[in-house]
């Protein structure tokens, strides 16, 4: 039995250290691509917080979080297949929504929304 294990576990650690020294990153990469960082900028008069909304072309509401009075604040959404027809949704404390016009997501996608003025840019991050 001790000559199988001396003979087994050089073996498991020269494979173990192959295939760690073979990984190539690109399932991070793939990760990061799903990912998408939302900036939003509440600047809303009367300054009050806002929840952020997701609205998906499925119908599926999905919360991102909050944003405070009078500040600017980058937001992450998770998302493995990309469409057409995405709509962002700021509610504030009142109940009052402001809805974003409909934009699409692609791999690498970053977006950016100002309230005042409801302009919405997506880039490539």
């Amino acid at each position: 039995m001790t000559s199988l294990l001396n003979g087994v576990l050089p073996v498991a650690m020269v494979l173990f250290v192959a295939c760690a020294a073979g990984s190539t990153g690109s399932d991070t990469e793939d990760l990061e691509q799903d990912v998408i960082p939302v900036l939003v900028r509440n600047n809303l008069t009367p300054p009050t917080a806002i929840t952020i909304r997701v609205l998906k072309p499925s119908g599926t509401r999905v919360v991102l979080g909050t944003v405070p009075p009078r500040t600017a604040r980058t937001l992450r959404f998770k998302e493995s297949f990309f469409e057409s027809g995405y709509l962002l949704v700021a509610q504030t404390t009142e109940g009052t929504e402001v809805a974003s016009r409909p934009f699409d997501l692609f791999p690498r996608s970053a977006v950016e929304w100002t309230l005042t003025t409801n302009s919405l840019a997506v880039r490539t991050k």
